[in-house]
Parts: structure tokens; sequence; C-alpha cells
């Protein structure tokens, strides 16, 4: 599933699309061009992912870690406030996820995009979110739904996949076994 995550909201500025436009050097894609469910897919498909350094959404029986990357402003215990490796890395997936973001999202504002992939994400909380996430699941797969703690006494489980669903990331929630025939990817802004 895609978190936008983790898309941190309530991004201090005037323009919403300030974090992430100062960051990419490469065109960005046009805010009037369409971007398809596809074509974040397709681009999502052609990437290498590396192992997601979260220990805290791993799961205890697993045999491989999870596959993630935060891509945008991230915090840095030294420097503050930072530009991730994975966007200097990739500053065109960048470019289209917050694109994507934009046009799926108007109004909503973030900071950072999380991307996971084959993810199944142990009961956890996320850190530094500021406000709400939103989150949608791409691929063909079946199960990966999204388990919130919405305070009642059990909690919320969504279908995530090409749904986008808004959440509370700094409340517990996780993401159940996904069978699937190919690799799903989670965006969370």
């Amino acid at each position: 599933a895609i978190p936008f995550g983790s898309m941190d909201a309530n991004f201090e500025s005037d323009d919403e699309s300030l974090p992430m436009s100062l960051l990419l050097k490469p065109a960005p894609a046009p805010r009037d061009a369409f971007v398809s469910l596809e074509d974040v897919l397709h681009a999502l498909e052609a990437q290498a992912f590396p192992e997601s350094q979260r220990k805290n959404v791993r799961q205890a029986n697993a045999e491989t870690a999870p596959q993630g990357m935060c891509l945008g402003i991230t915090g840095n215990w030294i420097k503050g406030a930072a530009v991730s490796v994975q966007t200097r890395k990739k500053p065109q997936l960048s470019a289209l996820l917050c694109a994507f973001a934009r046009q799926e999202l108007p109004g909503f504002r973030f900071s950072s995009v999380q991307v996971n992939k084959d993810y199944r994400a142990a009961l956890h909380v996320d850190k530094n979110n500021h406000g709400l996430s939103y989150i949608i699941g791409l691929g063909d797969y079946s199960g990966g739904w999204l388990w919130v703690d919405n305070g009642s006494s059990t909690g919320r489980a969504k279908d995530i996949r090409n749904r986008w669903f808004q959440f509370d990331g700094n409340r517990p929630h996780c993401v159940d076994d996904i069978l699937w025939s190919s690799s799903p990817t989670a965006i969370l802004a």
C-alpha cells in the first residue's frame, strides 16, 4: 500500500507544493497533466526498493524485511528536516508521486511520501507525523487491508486496494496478510 503513508500533513507554507518542488531538479510533471493509477504503478514496478529500516513495522515472524522508502522531507537527528536520500536518488519518481497526490488529494498538504512494497506491517504508530495521512494500495493482490485503532473496541479494517483512505498514523495501525499475484505497492501521503 502506498501511504501518502505517510505524508506529513500541515507543513507550514503558503504554497502546498513548496516542500517537494524545491527539492526536484528535473522538470516535475506539469500540474495540469493527468497521472493515472496505471502510470504510478508502472513507475513503481520499475523501481528497486531498499529494505525498510523501520524496525517498528516489521512482523516478528517475517522471513524477509519489508521494502520501502520515504520521498520528500524527513527528520534527521543531527540536521533536522532534510531531503531524503531516496528523493535525491529518484527525483523523477518523487515528482510523479507528488503530482499524483496533488491531483488525487487537492488541498491536502504533505511534506513526504512513504512508498512500501510487499508490505505486511506489524501494529505500530508512525513517528513524526503531523496530522492525518492518506493511503492507497496498488497492484494485483488480495488481502492487505489496513486496520486502524479508531477508539472503538474493534477498530476499523479498510480495503485500500485502488482506494484512498484517510487515517491518523499517530494511532496504532497495521496491515494484514497479503495474497498477491504481483507485488502490491502502497503510497502514503
